[in-house]
């Protein structure tokens, strides 16, 4: 996590994460999942914020089937 990332948003948060799981050697036909993800929060006012976030799964279900594939998402954070 980097905190103030841009110029005159010092409140803003910038994330990077990894995750990686190793199937269990008894499920032969899997091996691996990875995932890599980038977020970053705009804080607009005390209570409204808004957070884009950004992932690229590689080999998804361990079983090399189903394509890499990536996933943007956003959320919208109001606290009342």
């Amino acid at each position: 996590m980097y905190k103030g990332l841009f110029p005159g948003r010092d409140d803003d948060t910038t994330s990077f994460g990894l995750a990686y799981g190793k199937f269990s050697k008894e499920l032969r036909t899997r091996d691996f999942e990875m995932a890599l993800e980038l977020t970053h929060m705009f804080v607009i006012t005390p209570w409204l914020s808004v957070h884009p976030d950004l992932q690229f799964i590689v080999h998804p279900g361990g079983t090399g089937d189903t394509p890499n594939a990536f996933v943007l998402g956003m959320e919208l954070i109001i606290n009342l």
